[in-house]
């Protein structure tokens, strides 16, 4: 009799379990199926598109001794090898189809999402709550970017590698943590930095909820946290082999205290409030400690720590996954100081994101079980609640359709960067770039001039323009460009080229050859400037 009662609820669970995975898989293809049909935007074009380097799996092993951009010639400060290792496969798997890339960036968010699920309901022993959390957390619209730009792919990989991790190790107490499962979790948290360094402060959570949540002495959880500890040391010793660039400080403190907080309140105004959301956020540096716009962000800090507080001392789980916030915000709030200021954008969102969602959904269960006690249990209240809920879904299904618009083409992607950010001299100049590839010279050139009025020193831009006066037989005009270019960038290989190829047609043979063989001398594996100098000659 016991036993079948024992397996009538096992039954009931399980099936409770499924549905639960159910609703949030429709969720997901509610709100980014659409995405499928997309196609390579931006970064899409240089990291997908021309990179040579994803497009065989022999090439696989090299990716692991580069940085993500050195196949442009920029060794930068990113190592992401998995990250770069998925990219191939999926240029394998597809065959360079956009389809086969957007299929995978929504399965990665579903995974996450189901993982989610799963560690939630473990960890705070409430099914219910961690399916909301997860519908919370599988429809927020800051995740657009992080699911419907194949290029922010990074930070899917890093959150399911987290969550991995996390329910590898969650289910230990301090005497029952099997080493097994220990190591494996300390792998999956490696793997994690290698798509994203932005889950090197998971080590921290873990150490707490041993310590705070599991029951573990400060010394048990200290060891528990030792393997994750010697993954991050040896993420940082192979990073710092592997990049050219290993050392990001910046004397600007002020600009970081300054900034730092003014940029954390803004990520926790748009996770809160999702408006509005932008491909491109033009954060002005601030410079002094004491402007209105960063004493009011401070403000804002402080009463999220008092909240935090606050959940610390009534519900320890939750104050557990609230942390995410904090955690994973920090490496990109410029509150770090050997980083540059990090630039804002949603795809940051979305692992800090698990811990708004989580406390989201605590409070609004919280919320309808006291409405509840107050009316004796009126199921007049479940109605309510649960309408309120689906309206919030409704919503957020809505608006990331709306900002899931933006991924579509190079088009929509280039047309809203210049709407959200007018001044910025990269929008003008992308749109100008986008103008000419359709033979709209003259609006070319009115955008390349609005990206030049911005920022007046940016060689590439002015160098853009004199292309499109060439196109439109404004020569004087391509000239002084060329050479305005060649004053700032005088081992400019290309811009010789085009000079030269400018004083041919304005009959000056000698001064020709004499750009020609310039750019020749600067670029000598160049094919095409050899022929022409050869042929001039």
């Amino acid at each position: 009799m016991v036993s079948d009662s024992v397996r009538r609820l096992r039954s009931a669970r399980a099936g409770s379990a499924l549905i639960g995975v159910a609703v949030l898989c429709v969720i997901i293809a509610l709100a980014y199926g659409r995405t499928l049909t997309m196609g390579f935007v931006w970064d899409d074009v240089h990291q997908i598109v021309n990179n040579g380097s994803i497009k065989k799996l022999s090439g696989i092993p090299s990716l692991f001794s580069h940085s993500v951009w050195s196949h442009t010639g920029d060794d930068g400060s990113y190592y992401r090898p998995l990250f770069s290792t998925s990219l191939s496969l999926d240029w394998v798997l597809w065959e360079g189809r956009a389809f086969g890339f957007h299929l995978t960036n929504v399965v990665l968010h579903a995974l996450v999402t189901l993982l989610m699920y799963l560690l939630l309901s473990h960890a705070l022993q409430d099914r219910r709550l961690a399916l909301l959390a997860a519908a919370l957390f599988a429809a927020h619209p800051v995740h657009s970017e992080s699911v419907g730009w194949i290029s922010a792919r990074p930070d899917l990989l890093a959150a399911l590698f987290v969550a991995i991790s996390l329910l590898l190790l969650l289910p230990a107490r301090d005497r029952a943590v099997k080493p097994v499962m220990l190591m494996l979790s300390a792998f999956s948290f490696f793997l994690s930095l290698l798509c994203k360094e932005v889950a090197i402060l998971l080590p921290v959570f873990i150490y707490y909820w041993m310590a705070g949540v599991a029951g573990a002495t400060r010394r048990g959880a200290l060891l528990i946290v030792t393997p994750y500890l010697a993954m991050v040391l040896i993420y940082l010793g192979l990073r710092a082999h592997i990049l050219s660039e290993t050392s990001l400080f910046q004397k600007d403190l002020l600009t970081h205290l300054a900034t730092a907080p003014v940029l954390v309140a803004r990520y926790f105004g748009l996770t809160v409030w999702p408006y509005p959301l932008k491909v491109f956020y033009d954060l002005d540096p601030q410079n002094s400690l004491v402007s209105p716009v960063v004493l009011l962000s401070w403000l804002c800090l402080l009463l999220l720590l008092a909240a935090l507080f606050w959940m610390w001392r009534s519900n320890p789980r939750i104050f557990g996954f609230a942390m995410f916030f904090p955690l994973f915000i920090f490496p990109v709030s410029g509150f770090v100081f050997f980083t540059r200021p990090a630039l804002m954008a949603e795809r940051y969102l979305y692992l800090p994101s698990i811990g708004i969602c989580t406390v989201a959904a605590w409070l609004i269960l919280s919320a309808i079980a006291r409405a509840e006690g107050f009316f004796n249990r009126n199921r007049f209240v479940d109605v309510i609640g649960a309408t309120v809920i689906a309206l919030v879904m409704f919503g957020m299904l809505y608006k990331v359709n709306m900002h899931n618009e933006v991924w579509r083409d190079q088009t929509s992607f280039i047309q809203r960067l210049v709407s959200d950010a007018p001044e910025s001299a990269m929008g003008h100049n992308a749109m100008g770039v986008l103008l000419f590839n359709e033979g709209r010279y003259e609006e070319s050139v009115a955008a390349y001039s609005r990206s030049i009025q911005i920022n007046p020193i940016d060689c590439l831009v002015i160098f853009n323009r004199a292309i499109a006066f060439k196109r439109l037989g404004q020569m004087e005009s391509a000239l002084q460009d060329l050479q305005r270019t060649l004053q700032c960038r005088p081992e400019f290989a290309n811009a010789w080229f085009e000079l030269g190829t400018l004083e041919l047609a304005r009959g000056n043979r000698e001064r020709a050859i004499s750009c020609y063989e310039r750019a020749v001398r600067i670029d000598p594996t160049n094919t095409k400037y050899r022929v022409t100098l050869g042929r001039v000659r």
